[in-house]
């Protein structure tokens, strides 16, 4: 594919652009790089389309040729391109004779300014934020008309906005194309209009979004057509399946995990119905954990979606806080819209957990102070002490967690085992423009976990997040993540056990090792015939009952080809 007349893009950029590619060895799974003339149109419109959003108010495309190549397997396609010159914006401005609406009002949603450079997506967004404030004030029927005036000695487009009350036009019908997995119904459940229903530009964008928001489809395309008569149109949502079920084997090497190794098989859509299950076992270094998940997503065919769960999991953090932990449950959950953009979720958990405290002899003397961790033989060979090692009667060797030790540590109350009890529930708000991949907007949750509904323990665990998302560019995405949580004891035991603890760090935290955050036991050595301390040393990771914490991250795509769908 090549293009003439093109001085301020790229041939490549231009490629980027349109939907046609050409034809190498990678792309054997796709279709678009076979010659379509009803795809040429449609590149000619998005070659316009992209220029537009340049500030070329003027961009035209003069011709679009294809040529078969003599071997007459292939086609050379030529696009002749007039560029024309940079516009920028003049005066803008936003009128309406409606009584409910104020004109200075609509004017502050108006993204663009004089001066700035011509985009036409702009011009679109602005439609979009006055239909919507339009339909907050109860206008359902509206009609935004921009009127466009270019001029090409200024190089500038000025532009005012007529907001009036449109006609009335209603819902004939809703049609969904290309689920071909997928039942009607559910899909159907997810929209927020219906046959006969007033036409509702916000409802239908936000219909769209919760189809995306099932995560079935790669992409959902909304388009009206007239209907029968002039007061009705049709409304028909497009949708392109993909793949719902997975079965993975990885391996890899981590440096927080060491080696891992899982298998996992899931179904997000089973058979078509919205209900999902799956099957994990991973394994390494410090964990290995085998689960179960399913959920019906309406649940007795309401807005209730209900799951249940089992796991079987085992920790080991001795090179880190000192402890190994066993622990296998199963729940329930339950969760439903209490607003357009608000959900929320309870949940009960049954679990049995055990902890255990690494074993580790040290050498005290009589007033309980540290002498040694390790003993030197005679051959320089350095191990742990062991009863009998030592001689001196003003020193003995104990374990870590024995008593008499002076600076034994807090975790050493955590050595038990019991079940856990816990109800709890989940808020989340979704602000964001897009449930998939935002690029505007906040989304907040806030969840809460009380144990001891039975049970041993009794502790309230409260977590809440903030996430902030902005688009630098389309492949670009920047995103802001606060979060805090908080566990406290209740009840007869006023202790928050080791596992129950918050460790941040490794995949919690960036840059930071595991439980390389948060406080730690502190070893002191004293020497035994003056009773100094004579070194400090660090010891394991106790968990912390309280954290805060911020990310930034930037998201940037991998430039692989689109074919491959990673």
């Amino acid at each position: 594919m090549n293009f003439i007349g093109n001085k301020e893009f790229s041939d490549a950029r231009l490629r980027s652009e349109i939907v046609t590619r050409q034809s190498r060895p990678w792309r054997f799974f796709s279709s678009n790089d076979n010659y379509d003339s009803s795809r040429m149109e449609y590149d000619r419109e998005k070659l316009r389309e992209f220029y537009l959003d340049k500030g070329y108010y003027d961009f035209r495309v003069s011709s679009a040729v294809a040529e078969m190549a003599p071997g007459k397997n292939d086609f050379f396609i030529t696009y002749t391109v007039d560029e024309g010159v940079p516009y920028t914006f003049g005066e803008i401005k936003v009128e309406t004779s409606l009584a409910k609406l104020d004109a200075t009002a609509l004017q502050r949603l108006v993204p663009m300014t004089a001066a700035e450079p011509f985009r036409g997506k702009l011009i679109e967004e602005t439609i979009d934020s006055l239909t919507y404030a339009a339909g907050v004030a109860g206008y359902a029927f509206v009609d935004i008309r921009p009127i466009v005036k270019a001029d090409p000695e200024t190089r500038r487009v000025d532009i005012t906005f007529a907001v009036d009350e449109g006609p009335r036009v209603y819902i004939e019908r809703v049609n969904i194309v290309g689920n071909t997995q997928t039942l009607d119904r559910v899909i159907r459940r997810e929209l927020r209009i219906a046959d006969g229903d007033a036409f509702n530009r916000v409802l239908i964008d936000r219909s769209r979004n919760r189809a995306r928001a099932l995560g079935f489809f790669k992409n959902v395309t909304v388009e009206e057509t007239p209907g029968s008569a002039p007061d009705k149109t049709e409304v028909t949502y497009t949708v392109e399946e993909q793949s719902t079920g997975e079965l993975s084997f990885s391996a890899g090497f981590s440096s927080t995990e060491s080696f891992l190794f899982d298998v996992a098989l899931s179904q997000a859509n089973l058979l078509g119905t919205g209900r999902s299950a799956g099957v994990d076992l991973s394994l390494s270094q410090r964990q290995q954990i085998a689960s179960f998940r399913f959920t019906e997503p309406r649940f007795m065919d309401r807005t209730l979606s209900a799951g249940l769960l089992g796991w079987l999991s085992s920790y080991d953090y001795t090179d880190v806080s000192s402890y190994e932990s066993t622990s296998y449950g199963a729940g329930i959950n339950l969760a439903f819209p209490v607003a357009d953009r608000t959900q929320l979720g309870l949940r009960y958990r049954l679990q049995y957990d055990s902890v255990n405290i690494t074993d580790q002899n040290i050498v005290i003397d009589t007033e309980g102070n540290l002498v040694s961790t390790t003993l030197r033989d005679a051959d320089g060979t350095v191990r742990a002490p062991v009863p009998g090692d030592i001689t001196d009667p003003d020193q003995l060797v104990v374990d870590v967690c024995d008593t008499r030790y002076r600076f034994r540590s807090s975790s050493c109350t955590s050595e038990t085992e019991g079940i856990s009890s816990i109800l709890g529930y989940s808020l989340t708000w979704d602000g964001t423009n897009d449930p998939i991949e935002p690029t505007r907007g906040l989304s907040l949750q806030l969840s809460q976990d009380v144990a001891g509904f039975g049970g041993d323990v009794q502790t309230l665990r409260t977590e809440g997040s903030a996430n902030a998302y902005y688009g630098l560019t389309p492949a670009l995405r920047a995103s802001l993540r606060l979060s805090a949580g908080h566990i406290q004891p209740w009840g007869d035991d006023m202790t928050v056990r080791i596992n129950n603890r918050f460790f941040r760090g490794g995949s919690t935290f960036r840059g930071f090792d595991v439980a390389g955050i948060g406080p730690r036991q502190v070893v002191r050595y004293y020497d035994p015939d003056t009773g100094e301390e004579v070194a400090m040393d660090r010891g394991s990771a106790l968990g912390g009952n309280f954290y805060y914490q911020g990310t930034f991250e930037l998201t940037v795509p991998n430039f692989l080809p689109e074919e491959y769908g990673i």
